[in-house]
């Protein structure tokens, strides 16, 4: 066609050949400018209804005004021909410019940067690119980097078109053909389930990872060996590749390459603040909470909300500036321009004697918000200051003097002025959310505020009556329901219940509630603890999966998709899920379970200490992390260590069946197998979970009972089955390998650990 003109465009030289047709470089004769001309392939002009699909979707993004994204000028036919006009890019297409050991840092940076802003702008529309490579990203001569076809993949590739280079395959569905290219498709491309905005980020990993290595992350041979790559294979850690790569840079670049859509990043902005605080600018890092935690890096725009000082008479008043606390957290939480420290890291900073430099720098924030509570009968005084950390200089402060009814006002006043201090513009749904109040009588939020305090301290007995008054007098509202149904799930897992019924009724809460509040994450994150319960792993992680799209951060769901992981034999899985949790809740006690306790599960318990430790000093009464350090050391045979923390799980909680455990496993190794016997014979094992059926296992074959030991680990298979850990790793069950009962134990746990990846796909696709 050189030479021919199509209208008032006289085409001049062949560009290239895509995935939508043949590409040419014309002159616009009525504008005198040189633009590409696309040409799309006849089947796809015969096609009327997809053609016509096609250009809606091209008029869409059309619309798009990006310096990234590549303009589209027009939508044309002349004579039977149908084209695009587009800007003409003089450049080098990214898949070129990727040298053997990868980009530098920096311009892999830059780079990732401009990509973000623009799937930003993009996805803000509802467009999705879906066929993102690093030869649909054009570099200009000056270094800036334009995305092509942004989302035309889609309609061209459903409407039959052909001829893109580098592997391509289809995958039938019962909603048509899906197409793309193989070694940057997603995990739900691949599979054939449906897509959005999250599969362009996986797409951008690969590209990152690429970018990084100068190595595509999933290899084979054909199209079918790429797709199963990308569906089962972890890629080998870059810094296995590439030594100096920024390790945020790397964690960043994983969580891209996340399986589930619902484990990456949820929005494209989200994903441009942690590029951004991979640069330069953001020097102040630390290592947090023991072995294994990222990198925590200065955000522009970060607070923590230190914990409220209760200057209230009565000391029993602290639960409700705790409470106050973690509201004003929650307020800020719903602005999306803000990196907000979690409840769980803040609270530990109570009582704290650092200043307010150290805090901003270990934690990686740069404002801190501090204040004081009064509350005497109903009169309430509040103070707020909110302090650049960098320079310890005041931005604002204010005191506020009524009752405790003009407490809801407080916490939103507080939240705007912070926010209008840090020159943060609010959309619509961010002002409407901050005035919404959940729970709207005073005296239900004080009585919600104490029931969860007494929950988080493992007491839910008294948590229970205390939230069912607030149920009495606010109603049956969504978060209330949801405590109730945690504290009758903690009283399961503590092993303080008589039964499992409290497990029945939580599950009919937990029901409602997903009817209730379908956007909300604590009817699946609560659901999720209950099937672990059950014992049915891949329902518990796909009910975490499903909490975490709907809250991406909550460490909660974290800490219980990583137990759940754990407990499947998905090690790996969940050692990359603890750094998840780290990355967002960088000082919880409970930490510790997230980046230690994996290392049991490797054989190498002597790596797990450090997290337990940091975890014993963040909260010293925590009987869990007691009795996990007192079994680490266990393993590690340090008896005296063990037998310490022991003893302090005597007086903290002497009746718990963990407690009990630890303290006949450690009797039984010193050789007191009768004195062993005694503490756990009489413990009804019915109501417990598979993890204290299988711990029980290990005391009751210590302390010389191995018909019984044999029988707790048969119930505990199916609900916790790491199959190297019980094969080879676990020193406690030495004495049964190699009998024949015991190796049946272990062909089910390789069978369950083997069959939990495909049957969590499965539920997935529903």
């Amino acid at each position: 066609m050189i030479g021919q003109s199509l209208g008032h465009y006289q085409i001049t030289a062949p560009l290239g050949k895509g995935g939508m047709g043949e590409v040419y470089r014309a002159r616009d004769t009525t504008l005198g400018r040189d633009v590409a001309l696309k040409i799309l392939p006849p089947a796809m002009a015969a096609n009327r209804e997809g053609l016509a699909r096609f250009q809606r979707e091209a008029r869409a993004v059309a619309a798009l005004n990006h310096p990234h994204i590549v303009t589209i000028y027009s939508v044309e036919e002349r004579e039977g021909v149908h084209f695009l006009t587009m800007e003409l890019i003089e450049g080098t297409p990214l898949n070129r410019l990727i040298p053997e050991g990868g980009l530098p840092g920096d311009r892999i940076l830059a780079i990732a940067a401009a990509l973000a802003d623009a799937l930003a702008a993009a996805h803000a529309r509802g467009i999705v690119h879906r066929d993102l490579k690093p030869a649909n990203v054009m570099v200009t001569a000056d270094g800036r980097p334009k995305i092509l076809d942004f989302g035309l993949a889609r309609v061209a590739l459903d409407e039959g078109a052909s001829g893109a280079e580098d592997q391509r395959t289809d995958v039938r569905t019962s909603d048509g053909v899906i197409m793309g290219t193989v070694p940057y498709m997603s995990p739900e491309q691949v599979s054939g389930r449906s897509v959005d905005h999250r599969t362009d980020f996986f797409s951008l990993g690969v590209m990152l990872y690429e970018m990084a290595t100068g190595h595509r992350p999933f290899g084979g041979n054909s199209s079918a060996e790429t797709a199963s790559a990308i569906l089962r294979d972890t890629p080998p850690e870059i810094s296995a590749r590439r030594g100096d790569c920024p390790p945020m840079l790397s964690s960043l670049i994983a969580r891209c390459l996340e399986k589930e859509p619902a484990s990456r990043f949820q929005s494209a902005k989200e994903l441009g603040d942690e590029i951004g605080s991979c640069g330069p600018h953001h020097e102040t890092t630390r290592r947090a909470a023991g072995e294994g935690a990222p990198a925590v890096a200065i955000h522009d725009r970060s607070i923590v909300v230190l914990p409220f000082s209760n200057l209230s008479p009565d000391p029993e008043n602290e639960y409700f500036s705790d409470g106050l606390t973690e509201e004003i957290i929650s307020d800020l939480a719903k602005v999306r321009a803000l990196r907000v420290i979690s409840r769980t890291s803040a609270m530990q900073l109570k009582g704290a004697k650092k200043d307010i430099r150290t805090i901003g720098r270990e934690l990686g924030v740069r404002y801190v918000l501090e204040g004081s509570v009064r509350k005497a009968g109903s009169s309430l005084r509040m103070t707020a200051q909110l302090i650049d950390a960098a320079s310890d200089a005041p931005l604002w402060s204010e005191k506020y003097s009524g009752t405790i009814d003009d407490i809801f006002e407080v916490q939103e006043r507080v939240a705007r002025e912070i926010v209008k201090a840090l020159n943060i513009t609010l959309t619509s749904d961010e002002h409407a959310q901050l005035k919404e109040r959940p729970i709207a009588d005073v005296r239900a939020f004080e009585l919600f505020l104490q029931a969860r305090q007494e929950r988080r301290r493992y007491a839910a007995e008294r948590a229970v009556p205390l939230i069912r008054e607030a149920i009495r007098i606010e109603g049956e509202t969504p978060p209330l329901m949801a405590e109730l149904a945690w504290a009758k799930v903690m009283l399961v897992r503590a092993g303080t219940s008589p039964d499992r019924e409290p497990l029945e009724e939580a599950e009919r809460e937990s029901r409602e509630l997903l009817l209730r509040a379908p956007d909300a994450p604590y009817g699946h994150s609560i659901l999720a603890h209950i099937e672990y319960e059950r014992k049915n792993l891949p329902q518990a992680v796909h009910h975490c999966l499903m909490a975490l799209d709907r809250e991406p951060n909550d460490s909660d769901t974290l800490l219980s998709m990583c137990i759940s992981l754990m407990a499947a034999g998905q090690i790996e899985r969940a050692v990359k899920t603890g750094k998840r949790m780290a990355a967002c809740d960088p000082l919880s006690p409970l930490l510790f379970i997230a980046v230690g306790v994996p290392h049991w599960f490797e054989g190498c318990p002597e790596r797990a200490v450090d997290a337990h430790v940091k975890g014993l000093e963040l909260d010293p009464q925590n009987f869990i992390v007691h009795w996990s350090i007192g079994y680490t050391y266990a393993l590690m045979g340090r008896m005296e260590d063990a037998w310490r923390h022991a003893r302090t799980l005597e007086v903290l909680a002497p009746d718990v069946p963990y407690t009990r455990q630890l303290l006949a496993l450690l009797d039984g190794m010193d050789g007191r197998r009768e004195a062993g016997l005694a503490r756990i014979r009489d413990i009804d094992v019915t109501p417990l979970d598979a993890h204290h059926h299988f711990h029980l296992a290990e005391a009751f074959l210590e302390c010389g009972d191995r018909e019984f030991a044999l029988e707790l680990l048969e119930r505990s298979v199916d609900g916790f089955h790491p199959d190297r850990y019980i094969a080879e790793y676990c020193p406690f069950l030495s004495s049964l390998r190699g009998t024949p009962r015991f190796e049946k134990v272990v062909a089910t746990a390789r069978m369950r650990t083997k069959a939990f990846p495909e049957e969590l796909a499965r539920l997935n696709e529903t």
